[in-house]
């Protein structure tokens, strides 16, 4: 997959990834069904009001993600209309997609939120060198107290977001690692 002249796959090259439904396989892998299931698991008990699921891709996860309202976002704009498709709103919780970048994201317009999760998000490909940018994108976004969940492939991500750390794990995926981490933004 080619990438722009700073190292960045584009909002084109993606949206090609997602002529279908499913480019990853998660629907058909084992081991997607059981790395949503430990994210889930590794949460802290809480009720959450208001969820951001940064990179949702075709809603794989999002689909089991807790909390009334749920925001769901990925540069694909073929994506989100697979998301879209996949997570409909209920009675008892509202989902709305974006097609963005993390960098777009805008507390003024979306406010804070007490749960993120990114997932598969914080590698070279999709941010640059930006991890710093994309830290302070993702702490503009959170509630006091809120919970961030990033889930990434260990060897593709050495970065770790400055926040408490409630939870790490490292489980094998497919034929990776995948590192799971809990934190908090304390006040």
């Amino acid at each position: 997959m080619r990438t722009d002249p700073a190292g960045v796959q584009s909002r084109e090259e993606l949206d090609s990834f997602y002529d279908c439904a499913d480019p990853w396989d998660y629907d058909e892998t084992p081991d997607d069904a059981a790395r949503v299931a430990r994210l889930l698991s590794a949460l802290p008990r809480r009720s959450y009001e208001r969820t951001l699921d940064i990179g949702c891709g075709n809603g794989f996860v999002t689909a089991h993600l807790p909390g009334r309202e749920i925001v769901a976002v990925d540069l694909s704009h073929k994506a989100i209309a697979h998301a879209t498709r996949r997570v409909p709103s209920t009675d008892d919780r509202k989902v709305s997609f974006l097609a963005r970048s993390l960098f777009e994201l805008n507390p003024d317009e979306l406010g804070t939120f007490d749960l993120v999760v990114i997932t598969g998000v914080l590698y070279p490909q999709y941010i640059g060198a930006a991890f710093s940018v994309a830290t302070q994108a993702i702490r503009r976004l959170l509630a006091n107290d809120a919970i961030v969940a990033c889930v990434h492939i260990d060897e593709w991500n050495a970065h770790r977001l400055p926040l408490t750390t409630l939870h790490v794990s490292i489980d094998r995926y497919r034929e990776f690692f995948h590192r799971l981490e809990i934190f908090q933004a304390v006040a």
